[in-house]
């Protein structure tokens, strides 16, 4: 009797820790199914898209100053790193040998159209002399090759007198462009030739090209923010020195490469500023920002809820009954922590922003809404529009005086 109220006490005893287990189980998983995640609704909004770059400051012009006739350098008339203006003297070689081969050809062809003279004079008396029967056919033909012979002494001497004028400009060297003129490689009284190298070098400075490079991939960036026409009017550009310092003048695009570059695979452009306080520096590297003129109304995500795998990008949206489904979509332009969507998604729609390893598409949530705030834009100003706000301050300051 005793034994059998022991077995039963301890079957009542499994029947219980059986029905326990089961009650848990059944507990863990609807809490597993019903874990919370935090979620970002997809924000409709007006941007300014924008691109920004690594670039080079480039000077528009730059020609390097060499010899073109041999000499002494007499004189100097730069100073080294000054502003000089197209046509102004900046090297003088000694000019007393050319202005000697000048004289020279001066009297050369002073007597090449003398000569040609008398032979005209001596032509035309064989002429009169041949039709009375005084002198021979051959000696008609002798004067007449003896006067053209002297007209073609005279463009010989002609030409040698060019070339001596020529010579002798040459040893006045004169700026080809206005810019900033940099060291000079030869002090005077040193003996230069065509042979001797750069003399110095003139760089433009207004205006003046920024020059950058944008991978295959942000050419489509490209093509949404320019138009498949490639509109380089609709953009403004800004430049910013690498300390975070932005110039104050905004340029333009003035040119983009008709194909990539081949072995780094990148499309090379071209922004061009005025520079008419010589700001900005050849050489100096800093970066270009592109920004629309005008908004555009797009979509965007958090750039956090962007999964990438062998096909492309893809998000996890929250879907009928807060499951997670798998949707591919295309991007556009980054905007501080969020991104533009292109394709794939809807105003309005849930996207997962954390736990990726934790879920799988299908998994049912519990959505926790998170905020991501649109990064403030200010709208493009134009060199216009600054003079026109630079005057309006200045009429106002004169007002008040």
């Amino acid at each position: 009797m005793l034994k059998l109220k022991n077995i039963a006490a301890l079957f009542l005893a499994s029947l219980t820790v059986m029905t326990a287990g089961c009650k848990d189980k059944s507990v863990g998983q609807k809490i597993q199914e019903i874990m919370p995640f935090q979620v970002a609704e997809t924000i409709q909004a007006q941007i300014y898209p924008t691109l920004n770059y690594v670039a080079k400051v480039e000077a528009k012009d730059k020609v390097e100053l060499m010899a073109q006739v041999s000499g002494y350098l007499e004189k100097r008339f730069f100073k080294e790193g000054a502003l000089v203006k197209k046509g102004e003297v900046l090297y003088q070689i000694d000019p007393a040998p050319y202005q000697a081969r000048v004289r020279q050809a001066k009297a050369d062809l002073a007597k090449a159209e003398a000569n040609a003279k008398n032979a005209k004079i001596q032509y035309d008396r064989a002429q009169n002399l041949f039709k009375t029967k005084n002198i021979s056919e051959s000696k008609l033909d002798d004067a007449q090759a003896a006067y053209l012979t002297s007209n073609s002494a005279v463009l010989q001497a002609k030409a040698q007198l060019d070339l001596a004028e020529i010579d002798l400009q040459y040893s006045t060297i004169k700026a080809p462009i206005s810019g900033r003129i940099g060291k000079s490689n030869f002090s005077e009284g040193e003996l230069i030739g065509t042979s001797s190298g750069v003399l110095a070098t003139i760089v433009s400075v207004d205006p003046i090209y920024a020059l950058f490079s944008i991978s295959e991939n942000d050419v489509f960036l490209l093509t949404d923010i320019l138009g498949k026409n490639r509109d380089i009017s609709s953009v403004d550009v800004m430049f910013k020195w690498s300390n975070g310092r932005e110039y104050s003048h905004v340029g333009e695009l003035n040119f983009i490469d008709s194909s990539l570059n081949e072995y780094v695979n990148t499309l090379e452009m071209r922004a061009i500023f005025p520079n008419p306080q010589g700001a900005l520096i050849p050489g100096q590297f800093g970066n270009v920002e592109i920004k629309k003129k005008t908004p555009q109304t797009v979509l965007l995500i958090p750039q956090i809820a962007l999964q990438q795998d062998l096909q492309g990008r893809y998000v996890l949206v929250v879907g009928e009954g807060n499951k997670l489904e798998s949707r591919r979509v295309t991007t556009g332009v980054e905007n501080g922590e969020l991104i533009v969507v292109t394709e794939g998604l809807k105003k309005g729609e849930k996207v997962l922003v954390e736990g990726f390893q934790k879920v799988v598409p299908g998994m049912e949530i519990k959505p926790v809404m998170k905020v991501f705030s649109l990064e403030k834009q200010e709208k493009p100003v134009s060199e216009a529009e600054k003079s026109a706000e630079s005057g309006k301050q200045t009429v106002q300051k004169g007002d008040a005086q």
